[in-house]
């Protein structure tokens, strides 16, 4: 693979950003192949001060980097710990609005959405919309995203549809169809092209639902036929080795060669050699459907005819018999005798790729896309937030959802959030409904500050203990207490336990039954080092292995 060019984002506008909006993009910023998401942000960026939440950042070299706050993703399922977070990111950057980028993402963002007060978009792109949606441990945290969104997008109508089945609000609901920056994919003229075999081409990820078995078997049938052909697969995967088992038993050989991803001049230069594109996917086993990818629009910009499945989000994406042609699932015959008739006919590839084109720019740029969520921001903006009351048990329904404890942050991190929550401002709430006990505690909670006598008190009494990361070495029962945590702040706050009791309190019975364990490991040491007020000192152990 050539080594990917820099893609840097455009030069910040001269006009002041209308608004701040948090991102949540989890695990990571970004995938190889998720730059439609790039591609988003960048054309934001002309209106929009745009921060990025993730846990990590990959392919900075290919797509640049954004403003990022890196947190541990399942700290922000925890009520105490995303109220320090809340207060964090508020102090530091004032988000207006936030923007789950899938369900997962969003499902993340639903407590900081209830202590910053302030409104929730959540785009559903695939699986999000099928899988998780359905799945029992995963339905009800989703139920409650649904609900709490200011606006949930959709990139497809297949995935609306979806989404209103599972209880969304169909009022809420809209299609924004993801784009991409066409400029970035000309047109390519393959009118004089020289006779020869018929050059297929697949790219995106190496995964059960991109229907490459049926590519391959269908592959074998125009060769059987008596149709010089070959088949080009670019991406990486779980798939891979299946994939490759499958050409040596259809006895493929050399008319299947696998690539591994590029960056976007490779990309223009395998669109430029093919003559057909091919995306004939599937519903996987677990209900897994595609919304539309980006790759079958890059494709069709370049002129490509596109030859795909009756699939999901791909029958908005190609019209069937006008800029490409669309099969059942899983009928290598069907895909077989379409790419059969296409090798025949050149001139007909030629007419379907013009029009895919020309309706790839029509209707699939990113222009539209970013216009659209600029549409929706100031919309969200002006009207302001839904209310949203989650129920006292949130952190172990989402528990169950991710699957295992919830963890939080490291210590660098429970340091960083602390030092910001010395300063950090309450903020204007709004005096909405009636609100549910961890709706108020989270309210509260970003008041905790205040109180408290110093931002490193906060440490000591209750950040540390937001964060069971760096309770590694404890045993089981010290573990229970600390992730009790959440109930004991909830409980007090009910109790109407004035704001500056609450250190006290939680620090009392617990804590002196903790101090009395031997000490397994160096986070012992420093968390006692912290309760017998050497701050200093803990600070300066901080670096090491727990």
């Amino acid at each position: 693979m050539s080594q990917p060019r820099r893609a840097e984002r455009a030069a910040p506008s001269l006009r002041p950003p209308e608004a701040t909006v948090l991102h949540g993009k989890f695990s990571t910023w970004l995938p190889w192949h998720q730059p439609f998401l790039h591609d988003l942000l960048a054309g934001l960026d002309a209106r929009f001060r745009n921060v990025v939440v993730c846990n990590r950042v990959e392919n900075e070299a290919r797509f640049g980097r954004p403003e990022v706050v890196a947190l541990k993703s399942r700290a922000l399922l925890q009520p105490a710990a995303a109220a320090l977070c809340a207060a964090h990111l508020r102090a530091r950057y004032a988000p207006s609005l936030l923007h789950g980028h899938f369900g997962w993402s969003g499902a993340r963002l639903l407590l900081l959405k209830a202590a910053l007060r302030v409104p929730l978009v959540t785009t559903f792109g695939g699986r999000d919309a099928g899988v998780q949606l359905e799945a029992p441990r995963s339905a009800p945290l989703y139920g409650l995203l649904l609900e709490a969104s200011d606006a949930i997008v959709c990139v497809s109508a297949h995935l609306r549809d979806a989404v209103v089945a599972a209880g969304a609000d169909a009022g809420r609901v809209r299609v924004v169809r993801r784009g991409t920056d066409l400029a970035r994919f000309p047109f390519v003229e393959r009118a004089e092209r020289a006779p020869g075999p018929l050059r297929l081409l697949m790219v995106g990820r190496l995964v059960a639902k991109k229907g490459h078995a049926d590519a391959l078997g269908a592959l074998r049938r125009i060769l059987d036929a008596g149709q010089p052909a070959r088949l080009d697969v670019v991406g990486a995967g779980p798939e891979r080795a299946a994939i490759e088992a499958a050409r040596a038993a259809l006895g493929l050989g050399d008319a299947v060669a696998i690539h591994e991803p590029t960056d976007q001049a490779g990309l223009r230069a395998r669109f430029a050699e093919a003559d057909v594109f091919l995306h004939p996917s599937v519903t996987a086993a677990d209900g897994d459907v595609e919304g539309i990818p980006n790759v079958v629009v890059e494709a069709a910009a370049t002129g490509l005819p596109v030859v795909a499945t009756r699939h999901g989000g791909l029958v908005e994406a190609v019209a069937d018999g006008e800029t490409g042609a669309l099969v059942p699932e899983r009928d290598a015959a069907a895909l077989a005798g379409v790419l059969l008739q296409l090798a025949k006919e050149p001139a007909r590839r030629l007419s379907l790729g013009r029009a895919g084109a020309a309706r790839a720019r029509r209707e699939l740029d990113v222009r539209a896309q970013v216009a659209a969520h600029e549409a929706l921001y100031r919309e969200l903006l002006d009207a302001g937030p839904r209310p949203v009351s989650l129920p006292d048990d949130f952190a172990a329904l989402a528990r169950r959802a991710v699957g295992g404890a919830a963890r939080g942050f490291d210590w660098a991190q429970a340091r960083a959030a602390a030092a910001a929550l010395g300063g950090a401002p309450l903020g204007p709430h709004l005096a909405a409904a009636p609100r549910g006990a961890l709706d108020r505690a989270l309210e509260a909670a970003t008041a905790w500050p205040r109180p408290w006598r110093s931002a490193a008190e906060l440490a000591l009494d209750l950040g540390a203990r937001a964060w069971p990361s760096g309770w590694s070495g404890f045993r089981a029962r010290s573990r229970a207490r600390a992730a009790s945590l959440d109930g004991a702040v909830l409980a007090h706050l009910r109790a109407g336990a004035p704001l500056a009791e609450v250190p006290t309190a939680l620090g009392e019975a617990p804590l002196r039954d903790l101090r009395g364990e031997p000490p397994p490991s160096g986070a012992w040491r420093r968390l006692r080092a912290r309760l017998a007020g050497g701050a200093a000192r803990a600070s300066a152990e901080d670096g090491e292995e727990g």
